[in-house]
């Protein structure tokens, strides 16, 4: 993201003249009953002030904006739409003070946001509305004629207006053209009204709802070069039109129940943009290509287990044909049938008699389709159970897609997660979006299956503090405190603290921006997102923990696209290719109480997304305890994966202090050579992002011994990255991934090992290159290091020779006997398929 990201509106700022947004001392001043008395009489006296004034101080601005922001807030309340970049530009003029140079562009863009307010209450009906006669389904990763009908409101659109046409970023970034009417995308503008004529240009705009992060880009604005559009005319925007030979829009593979396509309309100015309501096009998935079973991580025997399946298209997308009926098994022991074909998922019952861990697998009967659940460990009287959630995540309230309901219904039907929070962005809400949250997580709370929680992300610049979730015990007498009143991370505690019960609340740091971290609040902060599908961020924990804070570990997966806790695969060359993060709790019982206080306590866990199993006591002590002064210090317990265990890692002080490595192999017998490749996240300063993600791309070559197989064990998105065989030479691999804090390996499969064999490796990772030759037929049981030093950061790529991990289930013990006052230990998984857990810290008094 960029600096200026958060701090500039959509049209206004960029290309606003001050002549063209002067108010006009005949402007109607209406102000309507939906305000209470003392806000009427503050906006009343605002609009006559910037009659009279127009703003041009960066002493005006914040007092008038305050006042805004509230009649806006108010306005939001009757359930019509704000101009979509309006909430983020209030924080920055309320907040002030703003030096010279935004100044000549703020103050012309209050008073255009005043008249705009206006205007709109002396005209409910003066700008008009969208509509559409086929919103979906499309289906996902193919092409779509999006189309929208304008009805011109009571004010005309005269020569010079027109219309704008601008794509979302997220679950919807349609690339829409005008050039070319048989290409992909080709857009076009036209109207029942013979007299009108169009002329097509491009304006510069900026912000998040033009459809990038920061900076400019143009967009197509259809301007009236003849006639005019009066009340009642309509006006066809199609997207993709497919009458001139265009396959249409190119959807994106991840299916989505929101897209949009953002329409502003000028009256006569293009300079000033009114927007528009939008319009949520929806895409489902395709036919089923894979099946996944859901269970409790954590059982009781002779107890009902709610079971289920999801029939699932080859993007993870839920299907929506090519149903079979399924068989569901305990190893060979059949144990449930689905023959009802009309449904992509099933629920069922099911008691565990015994004892121990359970690899569920689910199989068509014709074969076709084989699937597994997520290991299910089977206790007499568990004293704690494993409960999955996700806390952070966004729709199109924000810069995301998809609709509120739907998060909440994905994350209970499809992700199957036991507790979930929607924390939109703050910058971009406003009171009636608030509500509509806290609506929706009402609705769906369910007492005794799935919790959710009322929640946002407080959004700020790095220098400001950064992005925290917050998350509130109840939707019930709960206040959110945004940004546009409190505009730095100690505001926000601060705030929170004093308009909320601090128990009631939560905040937790962002993974990849987490800002000013180092202002945490330990009444509000117990946890810090150390994962998410943007990258690995254990630096994060590290850091909290070498400062002397004692916060426990839980993962989020930063989901955009209506997704959460079930990432799909994108098929776009620029999407994330990280796995995700997901939230584990320990707590008694499915209770609202019960699993926030144990967030508060830091009886928690991490993963990357996947539902791992992970236990540890140390002296004792559960996770994310504080334990008594002691010497020595033994580490106990037991992961149980989704996939075999490559290592269990111990970290005493943020450094690696003993690792059980399950894949070490001594010499060349095994035939397997593991290239790995790893980049740090840690920025290495404070104030700043995260560091981003390294691209590896280049190739191995191989001599001295035969090349049978290749595989990337722990690469999850098959369709962004990859390692195959060159087609013209059976002894290269040519590869393409990313890393940002986590490994990404390719694993060779050789044969004739000579003891003269090498590999070469030729790589690039942005501005560094690496190029050596390693002699694997000597090579003994230690790995081989080359590193990769970018600035002050120091990559690496690790050969060495390794055995296939079996075993899902490992039991580990660590000791340390020279322990003291305030050290602090915890546990790394990581499997085979790039799975990762980490145990919350535990803290010696």
């Amino acid at each position: 993201m960029q600096k200026g990201f958060f701090i500039f509106v959509l049209f206004l700022i960029a290309s606003v003249s001050a002549n063209s947004m002067e108010l006009k001392d005949n402007l109607e001043v209406r102000v309507p009953a939906y305000m209470p008395a003392e806000l009427r009489s503050q906006v009343t006296d605002l609009q006559h002030a910037v009659i009279k004034s127009p703003t041009r101080t960066a002493e005006q601005i914040p007092p008038r904006a305050r006042i805004l922001w509230q009649w806006a807030n108010a306005y939001s309340l009757t359930g019509r739409p704000l101009h979509p970049e309006f909430t983020s530009t209030m924080v920055r003029m309320i907040n002030g003070p703003l030096p010279p140079r935004l100044v000549e562009s703020y103050g012309p863009t209050l008073d255009w946001f005043i008249r705009e307010f206006s205007f709109r209450d002396a005209n409910p009906d003066g700008i008009g509305y969208l509509t559409s006669d086929h919103l979906g389904p499309f289906s996902a990763n193919g092409y779509a004629e999006l189309r929208q009908t304008y009805t011109v409101g009571s004010e005309p659109i005269r020569k010079g207006g027109g219309l704008l046409v601008a794509t979302r970023m997220y679950g919807g970034p349609f690339v829409i053209q005008t050039e070319d009417p048989t290409g992909d995308g080709y857009l076009t503008v036209t109207t029942n009204n013979p007299e009108v004529e169009f002329e097509i240009s491009n304006l510069m705009v900026s912000g998040m709802f033009s459809g990038q992060l920061g900076g400019t880009n143009p967009r197509p604005f259809f301007k009236v070069k003849k006639g005019t559009l009066n009340s009642g005319d309509q006006v066809s925007i199609t997207a993709g039109d497919r009458r001139y030979g265009s396959k249409g829009v190119k959807l994106p593979s991840q299916s989505s129940s929101a897209m949009r396509v953002r329409v502003f309309i000028s009256l006569e100015d293009e300079n000033q943009l009114f927007s528009m309501n939008e319009l949520p096009f929806f895409s489902q998935g395709l036919e089923t290509a894979n099946v996944r079973g859901f269970g409790p991580s954590v059982a009781a025997v002779g107890e009902m287990a709610l079971l289920s399946i999801r029939s699932e298209d080859t993007f993870r997308n839920r299907a929506t044909s090519g149903f079979r009926p399924y068989n569901i098994y305990d190893g060979d022991k059949l144990i449930h049938r689905i023959g009802d074909t009309s449904r992509p998922y099933h629920e069922f019952n099911y008691r565990f008699e015994n004892p121990g861990t359970y690899y569920l697998t689910v199989r068509s009967n014709d074969g076709a389709f084989e699937g597994e659940f997520n290991p299910i460990l089977v206790e007499n009287k568990p004293a704690q159970r494993i409960y999955w959630g996700e806390t952070h995540g966004h729709t199109g309230f924000a810069e995301g897609a998809g609709t509120v309901e739907n998060f909440f219904r994905f994350g209970r039907e499809d992700a199957r997660l036991d507790f979930l929070t929607l924390s939109e962005h703050d910058i971009w809400l406003d009171d009636y979006e608030f509500e509509v949250l806290r609506k929706e997580v009402k609705e769906y709370f369910d007492s005794d299956r799935y919790l959710t929680y009322l929640g946002y992300e407080w959004t700020a610049p790095p220098e400001n503090g950064g992005h925290h979730n917050v998350l509130f015990r109840t939707w019930e007498g709960v206040r959110r405190v945004e940004r546009q009143r409190a505009p730095e991370l100690t505001h926000l505690h601060q705030m929170l603290k004093e308009e909320n019960r601090p128990a009631d609340v939560l905040v937790i740091p962002h993974a990849h921006n987490p800002g000013r971290w180092w202002q945490s609040d330990s009444e509000v902060e117990a946890l810090v997102e150390i994962v998410s599908n943007h990258g690995t961020f254990e630096w994060l924990g590290r850091a909290f923990l070498a400062s002397g804070y004692h916060l426990g570990f839980i993962g989020g997966s930063d989901d955009h696209i209506g997704h959460p806790g079930l990432r799909p695969l994108s098929n776009a060359g620029s999407g994330p290719d990280n796995f995700g993060g997901m939230a584990a709790v320990l707590s008694e019982s499915l209770d609202r109480d019960l699993v926030f206080d144990a967030m508060k306590a830091r009886q928690t866990y991490a993963t990357n997304g996947q539902k791992i199993i992970l236990q540890a006591k140390t002296n004792g002590s559960e996770m994310g305890r504080e334990i008594a002064l002691a010497r020595r210090v033994e580490i106990l317990g037991r992961t149980i994966g989704t996939a075999p265990v490559t290592y269990v890692d111990l970290i005493k002080n943020g450094e690696l202090m003993k690792r059980l490595d399950f894949m070490q192999s001594a010499n060349r017998n095994s035939g397997l050579v593991e290239v790995r490749f790893y980049s740090e996240s840690d920025p290495h300063e404070r104030n700043v992002h995260s560091r981003g993600a390294r691209p590896w791309q280049g190739n191995l070559t191989v001599e001295g011994a035969r090349i049978l197989a290749v595989k990337t064990p722990n690469v999850e998105n098959v369709y962004t990255e990859s390692a195959r065989v060159n087609e013209s030479d059976p002894g290269k691999v040519d590869f393409f991934m990313r890393t940002r804090g986590a490994y990404r390996s390719i694993v060779l499969q050789l044969a004739d090992v000579t003891r003269g064999a090498t590999i070469s490796i030729e790589a690039t990772t942005r501005r560094e290159n690496v190029s050596q030759k390693i002699d694997i037929g000597r090579m003994s049981g230690d790995p081989h290091r080359i590193s990769a030093p970018e600035d002050k950061f120091n990559d690496e790529v690790v050969v060495r020779w390794i055995k296939a991990p079996t075993k899902r289930e490992r039991e580990f013990r660590f000791e340390d006997t020279e322990a003291k006052s305030s050290d602090t230990w915890y546990v790394r998984v990581i499997q085979e398929n790039g799975g990762m857990a980490w145990s919350s810290p535990v803290r010696m008094q």
